[in-house]
């Protein structure tokens, strides 16, 4: 547009020539001037229609970026797809397989029937624990313990109770025994401490004969 500018001023500004025939024309680099004129209008013309194409490229890719999201969507609809398909696809084949290894199965065991002569039953009583063998080492334990417990409180008791034992002490002769003279008191206290003996022994048994019973019924 400049260079337009330009040759336009200079073709104004040439002087002016009457040539044979009365028409005028301009002096100096008119023909030249023209020549170029055209050759630029052409350039311009040129430059026009590729940025009418250039701007119907970026219309194109325009509506192409409109259409991302849709085409997005519709590939992840069709991964969707894809995904579910492979999924059946995979339980159709493990199906296929299991077909085919209970077939080989089938062919492999042709003739060969087998029946159960003795089925299998619950034991009757448990192998573990023994219980009634666990009862008669826990009594003779017991026994055990007591004797051991009585034995050791007899020895440790340095009262002296018999007159042997007095003897071993002071080598002399006994010459008179004061009887033992308990009070009312100490009678009464002895007679209940005898029965509740007699009672804890009676409560003792019950229970042993009580837990033999239980474990014996109880297998």
């Amino acid at each position: 547009e400049h260079m337009k500018e330009q040759m336009q001023s200079q073709l104004n500004s040439a002087p002016t020539q009457i040539t044979d025939d009365g028409t005028t024309v301009k002096e100096g680099p008119t023909l030249e001037l023209q020549s170029q004129l055209k050759a630029n209008k052409i350039e311009m013309a040129n430059h026009e229609q590729s940025i009418k194409a250039l701007q119907g490229r970026v219309g194109l890719y325009q509506a192409h970026l409109n259409d991302a999201p849709v085409r997005e969507q519709q590939l992840a609809e069709l991964n969707r797809g894809y995904d579910q398909s492979k999924a059946d696809y995979n339980t159709l084949l493990k199906k296929k397989n299991d077909s085919e290894l209970a077939t080989n199965l089938e062919y492999q065991q042709q003739g060969e029937h087998f029946s159960i002569q003795d089925p299998p039953n619950l034991p009757t009583k448990p192998d573990s624990p023994n219980r009634i063998k666990f009862f008669g080492l826990g009594l003779v334990m017991g026994i055990v313990l007591g004797t051991a417990c009585a034995l050791g409180v007899e020895f440790f008791d340095n009262r002296i109770f018999s007159e042997a034992e007095f003897k071993k002490m002071v080598p002399t002769d006994v010459m008179v025994e004061i009887p033992p003279l308990p009070t009312p008191l100490e009678v009464e206290k002895q007679k209940r401490d005898m029965w509740l003996k007699l009672s804890a022994a009676g409560a003792i048994t019950f229970s042993l004969f009580v837990a033999f019973a239980i474990t014996f019924l109880r297998g």
